[in-house]
């Protein structure tokens, strides 16, 4: 599993006994023992360390000296996150307290230049000021970030049960060089378990346990060992997630499931790509629409990439928010993340938890 992975690139780390650690992101994947073991083990460590991480209580944990990057400038601060978050808030604060002490003053000797530089009698000390503007270094304003806003479509016609699993066998199918009638590996055996509308289910349990299989199951990547999935009380037997969609299941999953020589609208859009719908062209692929669309969607999610995009050009938080995109362009009934918050700030989480309370109080089920 991803997870298992994870833990071992960190023993193989434990075992180089490195002079400097450089980690991208290392809480991904991992779960909560192993979370608490990596915490431990990088507090004892003496070495020097770079790390970038997401999570805030890692980083506070590990860190002593924060370095952040904004606005292709790379700012030094003493302490960890939290610290660092104090010392921001203080230092915009002055900034913005200053520009504006700064924006009166100017104000001023403008004025005093309109209204004198004409007049014999004051026109030197008009020359004078406008030299004093020029001389002046500028205070920069301060910028707020931009607002990240986005929300699920509405859910129409829920059944319920929305979704049900009955005596379900599954795990992972053999590895493509195991001998010919090799069987699939059964991780979870007869599994009978329902999603109620407006359900919000979480699934817990460690590393290699058969949580993200689970997840590729439901969502047509994986296909159950035995067992029956019914999704709105029809019998379904997904073979490709789009399957999935059809029945009204989307998901943000844990490792992208897309293709990297494709576009971003393409991606967004995989299995259910605009059409025509009148002309000579009736039934073709409306790639205006669906480049207009994937656009629309990419603006909501404050992407700073366009929907020409090939994807293999995107880093891991870019296409997490491709993935973001792709569940936000179904009539969605039924929602499943697999570690929806792994590459996107502290600021994007919280607006993707308050998308899901949304779309949970209109009855959509979210795993």
């Amino acid at each position: 599993s991803g997870g298992e992975k994870a833990r071992l690139v960190l023993a193989m780390l434990v075992w180089q006994r490195p002079n400097l650690l450089l980690l991208d992101e290392p809480t991904n994947h991992l779960d909560l023992d192993a979370l608490v073991w990596l915490e431990a083990w990088l507090k004892r460590y003496q070495g020097t360390m770079l790390v970038i991480s997401h999570d805030r209580e890692f980083l506070d944990a590990v860190t002593d000296v924060t370095v952040h990057i904004e606005s292709a400038k790379l700012t030094r601060y003493g302490g960890n996150y939290s610290k660092f978050e104090d010392l921001r808030a203080e230092q915009m604060a002055l900034q913005q307290g200053a520009y504006s002490k700064q924006q009166d003053k100017i104000a001023h000797l403008q004025k005093f230049i309109a209204r004198f530089k004409a007049k014999a009698s004051k026109a030197k000390q008009a020359q004078s000021r406008v030299k004093a503007l020029d001389r002046m270094e500028k205070i920069a304003p301060l910028l707020a970030e931009a607002d990240f806003t986005f929300e699920f479509k509405e859910p129409a016609n829920l059944p319920n049960p929305m979704l049900s699993m009955q005596n379900a066998f599954f795990g992972y199918p053999a590895p493509e060089d195991a001998p010919a009638g090799t069987p699939p590996t059964v991780i979870v055996q007869n599994v009978s378990k329902s999603v109620l509308a407006g359900q919000r289910i979480g699934i817990l349990g460690a590393n290699g346990q058969g949580k993200s299989t689970l997840v590729k199951i439901l969502t047509g990547i994986y296909t159950p060992d035995g067992g029956t999935l019914t999704v709105g009380g029809h019998p379904q037997k997904f073979t490709k997630p789009t399957d999935a969609w059809a029945a009204g299941i989307t998901a943000i999953h844990q490792e992208t499931v897309m293709f990297d020589e494709l576009t971003v609208a393409e991606n967004i859009f995989m299995g259910h790509m605009p059409v025509k719908r009148c002309g000579l062209r009736k039934g073709l692929i409306d790639w205006q629409r669906a480049n207009t669309a994937a656009a629309e969607l990419l603006k909501r999610l404050e992407a700073d990439f366009s929907a020409d995009t090939l994807l293999k050009r995107l880093g891991v938080a870019q296409k997490h928010l491709v993935e973001i995109a792709r569940a936000l362009s179904h009539d969605a009934q039924i929602i499943i993340m697999d570690e929806p918050t792994s590459a996107i700030g502290e600021q994007e989480a919280e607006i993707l938890f308050s998308a899901i309370r949304r779309v949970t109080a209109q009855g959509a089920g979210v795993i």
